[in-house]
């Protein structure tokens, strides 16, 4: 959301500086999370981007924020790099069951809604479930829509796609003010 309105500052505006740092610093806090969903999101996002935005690909504007935050990468992944290469293995690594205990979670769902269709087992009781079944502690489902069906029911899933709904329609308002 912030980068479209970045790009479109004049140079000298008196938020280009501000919103500049700001997108370089949720870059690194995003790339620190180790989230391979996050970094395909972004580059999912970058992609959309690209092509209304392709003229500034070049640019200061686009280039100076993305520096920055590499060289903040850059120097954090040379002083741990031990560090580094360890996390990189891991999240290539496909292989190991790693996977089965991850897709085994999406099992439950079935089972939590045959016994607690409406309002499921209520936020943030999934891991204390979990563990009843598997003996596994401090276990989430690390997948948002598992969770939300799982600890808000068929009411909260509902509530939630409402939501979206009126998100994308008040969306497409402001997008129509922005083109008036």
């Amino acid at each position: 959301m912030l980068t479209p309105i970045y790009l479109r500052l004049e140079r000298r505006h008196e938020l280009c500086r501000t919103l500049g740092l700001t997108i370089a610093f949720l870059l690194v806090v995003e790339v620190a999370t180790l989230s391979r969903s996050g970094i395909l999101a972004l580059l999912i996002g970058g992609l959309i981007l690209l092509l209304p935005y392709r003229r500034f690909l070049a640019g200061r504007t686009l280039l100076a924020p993305l520096a920055g935050a590499a060289v903040v990468l850059a120097v954090v992944a040379a002083s741990r790099w031990h560090y580094v290469e360890t996390i990189l293995r891991s999240r290539v690594k496909t292989g190991g069951g790693s996977e089965s205990a991850h897709f085994g979670v999406y099992d439950f769902i079935p089972k939590i809604l045959h016994s607690h269709p409406l309002f499921g087992l209520g936020l943030n009781n999934f891991s204390v479930y979990y563990q009843q079944i598997t003996g596994k502690t401090n276990w989430g489902p690390h997948s948002f829509y598992v969770a939300l069906v799982v600890e808000t029911g068929l009411v909260g899933t509902a509530v939630f796609a409402v939501f979206l709904w009126y998100l994308f329609r008040r969306l497409h308002a402001a997008r129509a003010i922005g083109r008036g």
